[in-house]
């Protein structure tokens, strides 16, 4: 049977009898709908809600459709803009596909495009904790932020998203000292004061709206702030 009722209560058909639609029509709704558990290192605890099965059905089926509507999914300007389902679906893909790390691979490169700096570091601490070491991506990351720091590039919002040890959130903490230590290879106080400097340059403007400040120039603020 496949009739049912939408969360409004009207009828509806519960499936295309496509996989790839499926996703592509529900992704949207699933946004408060996905919840997960995480354990005392902050690795995620998967379940098999129905979006994750019709994700894997939907990748089995069609692999690069599928990574196509994820990269949809959380593109900042030309998609939905959803940050935490696209985070949890293409960790959930690593974790479950390891014979096709290559699409995976260049989903996860699309971010530095069409998402933020924190989804990359996100991800890639979620798979560290998996036991899966992406070198090419800390590679990437690490040689931006030294080329930034001793002002061989053109400072990027890299630093704004970078996590900080100086914090009370425990799972932020846990993330910042894999950053520091896998990644960057440099010692606490190392990591604090170049944080300092690069987001002194960035001239954040959540510190403008913390202290109250209004007097910053609109017209110079990056889109992408």
């Amino acid at each position: 049977m496949n009739s049912g009722y939408t969360e409004n209560g009207s009828k509806a058909y519960l499936s295309t009898k496509n996989n790839l639609l499926d996703l592509f029509a529900k992704m949207g709704a699933w946004r408060y709908r996905v919840e997960i558990e995480v354990d005392s290192k902050g690795q995620i605890i998967f379940n098999n809600d129905e979006p994750f099965k019709i994700l894997l059905k939907s990748y089995l089926t069609a692999p690069k459709e599928t990574l196509c509507s994820l990269m949809y999914l959380r593109d900042i300007r030309g998609g939905l803009g959803e940050r935490k389902l696209f985070r949890l679906f293409l960790i959930y893909l690593y974790l479950k596909r390891d014979d096709k790390q290559d699409l995976l691979d260049k989903t996860l490169n699309s971010l530095f495009d069409i998402g933020r700096y924190d989804d990359i570091i996100f991800i890639l601490y979620q798979l560290h904790l998996a036991g899966i070491k992406k070198e090419i991506f800390y590679n990437k990351i690490k040689t931006q932020f030294f080329k930034e720091l001793n002002g061989k590039s053109s400072i990027s919002l890299l630093a704004k998203w970078l996590p900080s040890e100086n914090t009370s959130n425990k799972q932020t903490i846990l993330m910042a000292r894999f950053v520091r230590e896998k990644i960057f290879e440099i010692d606490s106080k190392t990591y604090r004061k170049a944080l300092s400097k690069l987001r002194a340059e960035i001239k954040l403007i959540e510190n403008n709206l913390r202290e109250r400040d209004y007097s910053f120039n609109y017209s110079q603020i990056p889109s992408l702030a």
